[in-house]
């Protein structure tokens, strides 16, 4: 119970703030006569933020009943990685539906039509022009998962478990023959990254493995293994980057060849 009042509490506050910061910067200023509208845009809904949901932007609004006027304005590349379906016919009248019971569609004043890069529910910011990316596209899709993107699944699995099965875990659950593991480990002797590929093979995935100094325990895990050869853990690092954006580039320009674009 405790935990519970807690965290409402800390929400109550967060949705507070914003809406007393634009009251106190708006004192004293007639935006109603001058013809101005505060609007609220919905997030992308990264951990700590504001705005991922359409509670959370209908919330504020109603603090700003009566002092400000005030509408919403509604992200299409924010709402899909926030979670909400607007790709498919049926998921997109159920947004619709739920963000007029929530914000109220007479409120919506601007709609921010961007694609996005990431995929839905990533909560990553990163828009993409109309119809090459993750909302829009027909083509054929890639089918990802973050492994490292859910913190509270990360900590709880952790807690219960052990900390070397966050990863093994989450592919037992997900994983199937024939997807790919890609696995980063600058010294190739990571627990969890261990049990994790170990996780995949057992399931028939092929894994692929970035690691640095001389391959270390990961390297014999890997169909294919890219080892840095240095022992700065700085350099590794800077190379692993340099790779895992050129493996990007070269999917990205095969799929849409593929799509024919």
């Amino acid at each position: 119970m405790f935990g519970f009042g807690k965290v409402t509490a800390v929400a109550t506050l967060l949705v507070a703030a914003p809406a007393a910061a634009i009251a106190a910067s708006t004192q004293g200023h007639d935006l109603a006569k001058a013809g101005l509208t505060i609007l609220i845009e919905n997030t992308a809904g990264a951990e700590f933020s504001l705005g991922g949901s359409f509670e959370q932007v209908a919330e504020v609004l109603e603090r700003l009943e009566g002092i400000v006027p005030a509408g919403a304005c509604i992200d299409t590349c924010h709402t899909h990685v926030a979670g909400y379906d607007i790709v498919s016919e049926g998921g997109l009248y159920e947004t619709l539906r739920h963000l007029d019971a929530t914000i109220g569609l007479q409120r919506v004043k601007v709609w921010h039509c961007n694609d996005a890069k990431a995929s839905r529910g990533s909560k990553l910011d990163r828009h993409q022009h109309i119809g090459k990316g993750t909302i829009a596209g027909k083509g054929k899709r890639l089918r990802t998962v973050a492994l490292t993107d859910n913190v509270a699944l990360i900590t709880a699995w952790a807690n219960d478990k052990a900390y070397d099965a966050i990863f093994a875990e989450q592919l037992e659950s997900l994983a199937e023959k024939g997807d790919i593991a890609l696995a980063i480990s600058g010294s190739g002797n990571s627990p969890n990254v261990i049990r994790g590929l170990e996780a995949a093979r057992r399931i028939g995935a092929e894994t692929l493995v970035l690691t640095g100094f001389e391959g270390g325990r990961a390297k014999a895990l890997a169909n294919l293994c890219l080892v840095v050869p240095s022992d700065s853990m700085q350099l590794i690092e800077d190379a692993h980057l340099c790779a895992t954006h050129a493996i990007f580039l070269a999917i990205r320009q095969r799929m849409m060849q593929t799509n024919g674009e």
